[in-house]
């Protein structure tokens, strides 16, 4: 059956006969024309029912698949099957058979896992109730074990210094011999890393991505195969002995592109508060020691940035009202910044003209 099956499609010489489950009817049907016996063979998935043959989609009948086969002459059934065996239904005692108990899912214990990218944490909230008593316990991530018990815990299990991998987005629970999984929700998405080994970038590093100085790929190609000190290389050949005013505002235009062409709210969250977003590159820059970089020149970098901010084209769509007051909470937060930096004194004749440039340099 399988053979004349498949002979449709291919020669018969090319086919590896094998033996394997099939779910497939078998229907014979003899008619003689003309003076010749002809067998109809109808090989598929349909059972014997008017829901399966004889009613189309549209009058609430099945999808079926199956293959029309016309031999020659009368075929019969022990033709095609000759190891089939029939018997007396007199001599089979039928037994209703004891359904298998249900298995006891012990992670019910677990009402939430809560990976907090930012703190590096890993939450478990436990249940106040569970389908049996829990006893030893273990919980592993990757094969590693992340905690450990006995009974519920009362209090939520904190686990610090806890990195998701890309390999995998759930944690096991080890209870009475068993192993169950469950999911881990991650609460910022927008604070995971974008690939492996960019999680953590310096300033440097911020500043050569988001002005397009070097690509994503080649900065995490760079740090797992060479590591941090294969990154500063690189680095050190973009910038020399270190960034300028060029360098801050290539990576300016650049966030503020990314910004645009964000096809997402999620996306644009990410390009506000990820960890290559806006919120990020300001924070490390304006993090400098003073005696690397001249609060000044801090100011007129975030300047610059408000101005940049400011000229983001929203376009349309339904989300355009969430992503303009998620862009603003973020200006509203530089432009307080601005305000605790403005450079102070009598000698500094040059910030009326800074500011009539910029016209946002202080906060309202």
């Amino acid at each position: 059956m399988l053979l004349a099956f498949v002979s449709l499609f291919q020669p018969l010489r090319h086919v590896l006969p094998t033996r394997r489950p099939l779910h497939a009817k078998l229907f014979l049907i003899m008619a003689a024309r003309r003076g010749a016996v002809l067998t109809y063979a109808l090989v598929g998935s349909a059972n014997a029912s008017r829901a399966a043959l004889s009613r189309t989609v549209a009058e609430g009948g099945n999808v079926e698949a199956g293959v029309v086969l016309r031999l020659d002459g009368e075929v019969r059934l022990r033709d095609l099957l000759p190891t089939l065996v029939a018997g007396n239904l007199d001599g089979v005692q039928l037994e209703e058979r004891a359904a298998p108990p249900a298995e006891i899912d012990l992670s019910a214990w677990i009402d939430e896992v809560v990976h907090h990218a930012g703190a590096h944490t890993l939450t478990v909230a436990w249940s106040s109730t569970g389908p049996a008593p829990l006893r030893s316990w273990r919980l592993e991530y990757l094969d590693h074990e992340l905690a450990q018990g006995d009974g519920p815990a009362a209090g939520p299990t904190v686990v610090t210094g806890f990195e998701l991998s890309p390999a995998s987005a759930e944690i096991a629970l080890v209870a009475g011999g068993q192993r169950w999984t469950v999911p881990i929700r991650v609460a910022d998405l927008e604070l995971l890393p974008v690939g492996p080994g960019m999680a953590g970038l310096d300033l440097r590093a911020l500043l050569a991505l988001l002005g397009r100085r070097v690509g994503g790929e080649r900065l995490s190609t760079l740090m797992i195969q060479r590591g941090p000190a294969g990154v500063a290389t690189a680095l050190d050949a973009v910038f020399g002995e270190g960034f300028g005013p060029t360098d801050v505002f290539k990576a300016w235009w650049g966030m503020r592109e990314d910004l645009e062409v964000a096809s997402t709210l999620a996306a644009f969250r990410f390009r506000l508060h990820g960890v290559i977003g806006v919120k990020e590159a300001w924070r490390q820059l304006s993090a400098v020691p003073v005696d690397q970089l001249a609060p000044e020149e801090v100011w007129i970098y975030g300047c610059e940035l408000v101005r940049e901010l400011d000229r983001v084209e929203l376009g349309g769509g339904p989300d355009r009202a969430a992503r303009a007051t998620m862009l603003a909470e973020v200006v509203d937060a530089i432009r307080r910044d601005l305000q605790r930096l403005e450079p102070a004194g009598d000698d500094l004749a040059w910030l009326d003209s800074v500011r009539r440039f910029y016209a946002g340099g202080r906060a309202s």
